[in-house]
């Protein structure tokens, strides 16, 4: 993937794993992440893929917080429960069969506590069946690196993210965490762009761009 940025001469080449972009010039971090927030990040990146501009809105992903996530979002769930019922009507067809029975002789002894007839659908639809079992994505471990890693994951896999863009990650985790944070992105095939307001010492060098408080650019990658 090729990312191309305002004020870069040439566009950054990133793999899996985390690549630091450095603005140490405040008001030019500021406004790169202003854009973000206003979803106007296509004015100052262009995401590539094989040397094909990529959707920058659809397939980029800021995490505004990075201390705090969710997969409760509707639309990650929409798509989540629609696998589950892919899944359950292609392996467990007996299984859904035997709760069906289940549950339309449960309705019929009910009804039968009233003076009254009732009605009830007997064909329930398995989509039904997995509302009513409220599946939730868990995010409790207690393991923060575990918890992001997880939800990039679901992130890229139902909503079709490429690129996660976060910021002052140095700010938020130790330098032996980012580490972690690395190898945990690279396994699970993710990519991260952090923008830091500030050079930390410790970085991979390989993955540093820096533009300095004049917006003179530096590119250390190893060499």
């Amino acid at each position: 993937m090729m990312i191309a940025y305002k004020y870069l001469s040439k566009p950054i080449e990133v793999d899996n794993g985390i690549y630091h972009l450095v603005l140490e010039n405040k008001a030019l971090f500021r406004r790169t992440l202003t854009a973000l927030l206003d979803k106007n990040g296509e004015d100052w990146f262009v995401v590539s893929e094989n040397y094909h501009p990529i959707v920058f809105n659809k397939t980029v992903f800021f995490v505004t917080n990075a201390l705090s996530f969710s997969a409760a979002d509707k639309k990650i769930m929409t798509k989540i429960q629609s696998e589950l019922v892919e899944k359950a009507n292609e392996l467990f067809f007996e299984e859904l069969s035997d709760l069906r029975l289940a549950m339309n002789a449960f309705a019929e002894k009910l009804s039968f506590e009233f003076d009254f007839d009732f009605t009830f659908d007997e064909e329930i639809d398995t989509s039904s069946m997995i509302k009513l079992l409220n599946f939730r994505v868990e995010n409790d471990s207690g393991q923060h690196m575990e918890t992001m890693v997880q939800m990039f994951r679901i992130l890229q896999k139902y909503m079709g993210i490429k690129l996660f863009v976060c910021y002052n990650l140095s700010v938020f985790f130790t330098l032996e965490e980012l580490r972690e944070l690395s190898e945990a992105v690279q396994t699970a095939d993710l990519k991260i762009l952090n923008i830091e307001s500030r050079f930390f010492s410790g970085v991979e060098k390989e993955k540093v761009t820096y533009i300095d408080n004049d917006l003179c650019e530096i590119v250390d990658n190893g060499n």
